[in-house]
């Protein structure tokens, strides 16, 4: 499956930027001046075989890649219609499904999924353009990522060990020379925590993690190179299904019998309702606001309940926020003459 979209793209300003095909966004953030898309795929490919023997050997391979696309000066268009291969990570271990993105303005990481093998962990980029990979560990005891982010020039990794244990390490990619080299300034904590995958989350000097998401604990705290300082904890109804650190807080995502419900929370400690429905949001949180798509409603907010913003024309695989800026991708189908042909969309509105 091709990628990239086809067709010329504006040399000003795009109303939209589009994939062919429906793409498998894992994840997405948008920067100040770009919008990043998460990709996972899982691909089966033919080579002759060795020697010039008969028939072709086949095999499997998982890659998680970053898209970027620009945006123009009024950053509420792409500066093109069609995204551009950043980075990949390619496996034949196993699948790397589960992937994240964390991001600040300029720079994100990627902390690729999966469960046959500990996830690597690339930030991009230095001036120069070039990758960093934080961590990146083939032994089947090692450690694993099961949350992270971006804290002003420092990436901060929560990682459960094969004991159980969990530790917090703090590294600088940023500030390597060389992209090879060993970071000196990297860190680690013990933690006496124990969330599950996708219950921790840290952003621009926020940690919010679940060690009891049937008992809706949140828990926040201030990270450090020593560790989170004094947690608060905060009640939320029902069951904690996914987390997200945020200014002033955290966001989390709910399910109370049929209802399903986004929460704001702050170390008041307090909550205020987002939203609610029945049926499961996709969500995204980004600089004080959270994007909401409740089927094809695209809803945010910057402070109370959540408002109508657009209408997708298509499923919404997935969304992301940045102040008061919102994306969203929409799947869309159109009949063409050998068939239908399928898209991957991205739009930009604004958060009310």
């Amino acid at each position: 499956m091709s990628l990239l979209v086809s067709g010329a793209a504006s040399a000003t300003a795009a109303p939209a930027a589009s994939f062919s095909g429906w793409i498998g966004i894992a994840d997405a953030r948008l920067q100040r001046d770009r919008l990043v898309v998460l990709d996972q795929a899982t691909l089966r490919v033919r080579e002759p075989r060795a020697g010039g023997a008969r028939g072709p050997v086949a095999f499997t391979y998982h890659r998680t890649g970053t898209f970027e696309v620009g945006l123009n000066r009024t950053r509420l268009r792409f500066d093109r219609a069609a995204f551009t291969e950043r980075l990949a990570i390619r496996s034949s271990a196993g699948s790397l499904a589960g992937g994240r993105l964390a991001a600040d303005d300029e720079d994100y990481l990627v902390i690729a999924g999966g469960r046959a093998v500990a996830p690597p962990v690339v930030w991009c980029c230095t001036p120069d353009g070039t990758e960093v990979v934080v961590e990146s560990d083939g032994r089947a005891d090692a450690p694993r990522v099961i949350g992270g982010g971006i804290d002003g020039d420092r990436v901060r990794l929560v990682l459960r060990g094969a004991d159980g244990s969990v530790i917090l390490r703090s590294s600088a990619p940023g500030r390597l020379a060389d992209a090879d080299a060993p970071d000196g300034s990297r860190t680690d904590a013990v933690l006496g925590i124990n969330p599950g995958d996708g219950l921790v989350d840290i952003d621009r000097g926020r940690m919010v993690w679940s060690d009891d998401p049937d008992g809706g604990v949140v828990w926040i705290a201030v990270p450090s190179d020593a560790g989170p300082g004094p947690a608060v904890a905060v009640g939320v109804p029902g069951t904690v299904h996914r987390l997200w650190a945020a200014a002033g807080g955290g966001v989390v995502l709910t399910r109370q019998g049929l209802v399903w419900r986004v929460y704001r929370l702050t170390p008041a400690p307090s909550r205020r309702l987002v939203w609610a429905g029945r049926q499961r949001p996709v969500v995204g949180v980004g600089n004080g606001s959270v994007a909401i798509a409740e089927g094809r409603r695209i809803l945010t907010s910057r402070g109370g309940r959540a408002r109508r913003v657009a209408t997708a024309r298509g499923p919404v695989p997935a969304l992301t926020a940045d102040g008061d800026r919102v994306a969203w991708f929409e799947r869309m189908r159109r009949r063409e003459r050998n068939g239908w042909t399928r898209r991957t969309v991205a739009r930009l509105g604004r958060v009310r």
